[in-house]
């Protein structure tokens, strides 16, 4: 539960939500939209895990995400990042740090280190064990989503959800 949800499963009164997508998935950046409006109604909690699949740009916007939440900044950096129409160059990613405050240089060192390698690694080792051979995937309290789901739908999920109770292990 603490692998798959993190912070997100000690949230008292929200469903727990891992999200795992890639920067360069279309319906990665919808589904966040839709997740973020939900977070910030306070009727989930989402532990977003970074799932690069689509080759070296996704990793690198991956690492520099993980990175930036070592400095705090996670949610700014993804927000940014989720807009699309984006390289990950160094430049832009140095200039996007800068617009946010942070250090670049402790950006890139940290996007080379142990500890984003191993986040990346668990959120693979994660996604093999549901079973998801794609973006976006989700685990919504006990229910697993491959794909992308509008908000009507992901709204009906949670409700679901929020009336079965915590799922098992995460009480």
């Amino acid at each position: 539960c603490g692998r798959l949800f993190g912070a997100a499963a000690a949230r008292e009164g929200r469903v727990p939500v891992a999200s795992f997508s890639d920067y360069f998935c279309p319906w990665c950046r919808v589904l966040a939209r839709h997740l973020s409006a939900l977070e910030a109604e306070g009727g989930i909690a989402v532990n977003w895990l970074e799932w690069p699949l689509f080759g070296e740009t996704s990793e690198t916007a991956a690492r520099a995400a993980l990175a930036a939440k070592r400095q705090g900044a996670y949610a700014e950096f993804h927000d940014a990042l989720g807009t699309g129409g984006f390289v990950p160059t160094e430049g832009y990613l140095a200039d996007l740090a800068g617009r946010l405050g942070l250090d670049a240089a402790r950006l890139r060192a940290d996007m080379g280190s142990a500890g984003v390698a191993r986040e990346i690694a668990d959120a693979r080792g994660l996604a093999g064990l549901f079973g998801f051979i794609g973006t976006p995937a989700l685990v919504v309290g006990r229910t697993a989503v491959s794909g992308a789901l509008d908000a009507g739908a992901l709204a009906a999920l949670v409700r679901a959800e929020r009336a079965a109770g915590a799922p098992p292990g995460c009480a």
